[in-house]
């Protein structure tokens, strides 16, 4: 059985594009970079946002509510029973949170945790294009 001749790393392509596609970056005109922007744009315009989960709005909210309270992390942590660096946590968006854990938080700020439910906006729709058919 024959064996495979390696490449040494400099011809690898994977090792050899990264560099080179900074480059070509750094090489665009204002126009290229004008173009370039306006496709972009247009592409983030076509692609829906991701959804922002209710509980990371509630959180944003509870965070800006404890900031205009002048409650320090260490108060929190003291008032709600959960650790300092917990509470990082939660405020930064990592893992899941529970209606249970953001009732403790809003406790600990001295507000309360409403949950209400409201129907979605009905999405715009966009009249249909023409095309020009050819006989």
């Amino acid at each position: 059985m024959a064996k495979k001749k390696r490449l040494p790393n400099s011809t690898k392509p994977h090792k050899r594009l990264a560099p080179d596609a900074k480059v070509i970056t750094k090489k665009l005109t204002a126009v290229d970079k004008k173009r370039r922007n306006e496709i972009a744009a247009a592409v983030e315009k076509e692609i829906p946002p991701k959804p922002v989960s209710a509980a990371r709005v509630a959180l944003a909210k509870l965070k800006d509510a404890r900031k205009m309270a002048a409650i320090s992390l260490d108060q929190l942590a003291e008032r709600t029973g959960m650790s300092k660096p917990n509470l990082s946590r939660i405020e930064n968006g990592s893992g899941n949170v529970t209606v249970q854990t953001l009732e403790r938080y809003a406790k600990g700020i001295g507000a309360q945790l409403q949950i209400s439910i409201a129907p979605y906006a009905a999405p715009k729709k966009k009249p249909a294009k023409k095309v020009a058919r050819s006989k």
